[in-house]
C-alpha cells in the first residue's frame, strides 16, 4: 500500500482496494464524501479542533463550515464571558421573551447558534469547535494526516456497500470500527494523560 498523504492518493488507494478499474474518479470521490459524513457522525478528536470567530449581532448566527461539535464558546469582552450551553427546551423557557442584553447563553437549532438574551450590540464570540471540512475543499486535513487509515477504511466500506459486496463490506467495516476505537482511545489519553477525567461544560454539543 502506498502512503496516503492527500485527497489524490486516498482515491488511488480506495480504487486499489476495490480491485476494479471500471469505477470513475467522480464515483470514488462520492465514496469519500460518504466516508466524511460517517467520520463527522463518529468522531470528535483533537485533529478536528478549529478556533473560529463568530459575529454575534442578532439572535442567531450560522454554524461554521464543517461544524461537528463545540468545546468552548466565550464572548471576547473585558472580562471575557463564557457562554453557557442550554438545551433548546431549557433555552426557550428562559429566553422566550424579547429581552435584549449581552448574551450569556446559547443553544443550537438546525444550522444556527441561537443566543440569549438577544444581543444589544455586536459582539465577537470565540469558539473552539470540532469541524471536518471536505478534502475536496481542504486538502489534506489534519485528521487525514494523522489517521489516513480511517479515511481509507471508511471510503472502501462505502464503496463496498455501493457495490453490494458483502465480503468487502464486512472486512472494511471491521477495520473501520477497530481504527475508530483505537483513535478514540488515543484521543482520550491525549486529553487526560495521567490526570483524572474532569467534566467540561459544553464538550460534545452537536
Amino acid at each position: 500500500m502506498a502512503a496516503i498523504t492527500n485527497y489524490s492518493t486516498l482515491q488511488t488507494e480506495i480504487e486499489a482496494n476495490l480491485h476494479r478499474s471500471d469505477i470513475s474518479s467522480a464515483t470514488i470521490q462520492g465514496f469519500i464524501d460518504l466516508a466524511e459524513t460517517r467520520l463527522r457522525e463518529d468522531l470528535m478528536v483533537r485533529e478536528m479542533e478549529t478556533a473560529v470567530d463568530v459575529t454575534i449581532s442578532a439572535q442567531t448566527a450560522s454554524l461554521p463550515t464543517g461544524y461537528v461539535g463545540i468545546r468552548r464558546f466565550y464572548l471576547n469582552t473585558s472580562p471575557t464571558l463564557l457562554l453557557t450551553y442550554l438545551t433548546p427546551d431549557v433555552f426557550w423557557s428562559t429566553y422566550a421573551s424579547s429581552q435584549v442584553s449581552r448574551p450569556i447563553a446559547f443553544t443550537i437549532e438546525g444550522e444556527n447558534f441561537v443566543f440569549g438574551p438577544t444581543p444589544d450590540a455586536t459582539y465577537t464570540g470565540k469558539a473552539l469547535i470540532y469541524s471536518l471540512i471536505a478534502l475536496a475543499t481542504t486538502d489534506p486535513s489534519a485528521l487525514l494526516t494523522s489517521n489516513p487509515n480511517l479515511y481509507l477504511y471508511a471510503g472502501t466500506l462505502e464503496a463496498a456497500i455501493f457495490l453490494d459486496n458483502d465480503r468487502l463490506a464486512e472486512k472494511y467495516g471491521l477495520l473501520y470500527r477497530e481504527a475508530l476505537k483505537s483513535k478514540k482511545k488515543s484521543s482520550r489519553a491525549d486529553r487526560t494523560g495521567s490526570q483524572a477525567l474532569r467534566a467540561r461544560p459544553i464538550s460534545g454539543v452537536r
